[in-house]
């Protein structure tokens, strides 16, 4: 222990002289470490002829924790109810504040406790975490949770009482659903592009031009959060020809440390697409993933002609379960109904009720594997044209939104 050995240096020097007079050794403690440490303690110590004493100071460098809390509380929090998370937000938020503070001050303050032999009292970082908290909730109205704050705060502090002040706030998950008014507007970036956040971020315009339904999701979303890291999570796709319609199809959104909680969550660009959003809990979104599409589809009959009589036959085959390979995996999905109309010997529509999820042109035109399939049942082989989703069926998850 440091401070053990300077004593018995001290003492050394005189072990010889046995006429030796007691020697006074003084430690400046600063209110904060006194009242944490020497409460309900002696403050005065005699071991090997050398009187440690305690004195409560403060004017002077506190032998302990070099008066962090005196330099650094008071300016840490006002840092904090200053900073963008709290000014003009007076809703109520729940935080947690932690700190990381240098281990010379842990070391100096053990190597005290061990010489007065003091225990079971908090050390310096759990009395200095818990005045800050106190200091914060107290000016912002604000409640503590430790387990899923809507904000962490975390200070480091070097040696030289410097610190830093980092926020963390909690994500926020959102089921989307988006309503497609112009064909040839694409769904999400290619595989191949840029990162999509970068994508965004780098596109400093203010008007939406931009060419895929995912951009202007994200641009929207960071400009309305203030987050710098958001994914969206798809559950299916349609062709960049097709409508959608009705309910619109959902899909899930994660923003991480959003700089506001409470923004708008409407976009509707006339004629073209619009988006609404419903926060939603974080434990299992995939839950709100599972819903029917009803479709319109027009259908082209290649290198032959096609009677009445044919669809007559094989358009009941379609109903039931349906296997496709997705990922090297065997899906498993429902079509619930399935009609058509005629348009001439080469064209017609189809309607289907069917799961989300499932590849439309795969299961017009069977180009890849996928049982039943519309080509193979006809012996003929067809052609997805294009098709239009009409309305999204949602599941019991999503009633109300």
């Amino acid at each position: 222990m440091v401070l053990v050995k300077i004593y018995e240096k001290k003492i050394s020097k005189y072990k010889k002289d046995t006429s030796l007079k007691l020697i006074q050794y003084n430690l400046f403690i600063c209110k904060y470490c006194f009242d944490r440490n020497f409460k309900n303690v002696k403050e005065k110590i005699i071991k090997y002829k050398t009187s440690v004493n305690i004195v409560r100071t403060e004017n002077k460098e506190c032998n302990i924790c070099k008066n962090l809390f005196q330099k650094t509380i008071l300016k840490i929090k006002t840092d904090i109810i200053n900073s963008f998370q709290f000014v003009n937000d007076n809703s109520n938020k729940s935080i947690e504040i932690g700190s990381s503070i240098p281990f010379q001050l842990f070391e100096k303050e053990d190597n005290l406790r061990s010489l007065f032999k003091i225990k079971g009292v908090p050390n310096i970082k759990t009395h200095y975490n818990a005045i800050i908290r106190n200091e914060v909730i107290k000016e912002t109205r604000s409640t503590l949770n430790h387990l899923n704050p809507d904000i962490r705060i975390e200070i480091s502090v070097d040696i030289k009482l410097n610190y830093e002040i980092k926020y963390k706030t909690k994500e926020i998950v959102l089921l989307g659903r988006y309503n497609k008014y112009q064909r040839g507007l694409i769904q999400r970036f290619k595989k191949n592009s840029m990162n999509n956040n970068e994508h965004i971020l780098n596109n400093n315009s203010d008007t939406y031009r931009n060419t895929t339904i995912e951009e202007i999701i994200l641009d929207f979303l960071y400009k309305q959060s203030g987050s710098k890291d958001i994914k969206i999570g798809w559950s299916g796709s349609e062709d960049k020809d097709s409508l959608v319609l009705g309910n619109g199809r959902p899909f899930i959104v994660k923003i991480n440390s959003p700089k506001y909680r409470n923004f708008q969550k409407m976009l509707n660009i006339k004629n073209k697409l619009s988006l609404n959003f419903l926060e939603i809990p974080t434990n299992d979104p995939r839950i709100y993933q599972k819903y029917k599409i009803q479709i319109k589809t027009l259908i082209k009959v290649i290198d032959d002609s096609l009677e009445k009589a044919d669809l007559e036959k094989i358009i009941c085959k379609l109903i039931g379960e349906i296997k496709y390979r997705f990922k090297n995996k065997i899906v498993k999905k429902k079509i619930y109904s399935s009609s058509y109309k005629m348009i001439d010997k080469k064209n017609f529509e189809m309607n289907l009720v069917l799961d989300s999820g499932i590849p439309i042109k795969q299961l017009i035109g069977g180009n890849e594997f996928i049982e039943p399939c519309l080509s193979n049942l006809l012996n003929k082989k067809c052609e997805c044209v294009f098709f239009d989703i009409d309305d999204i069926i949602i599941n019991n998850n999503l009633t109300g939104y």
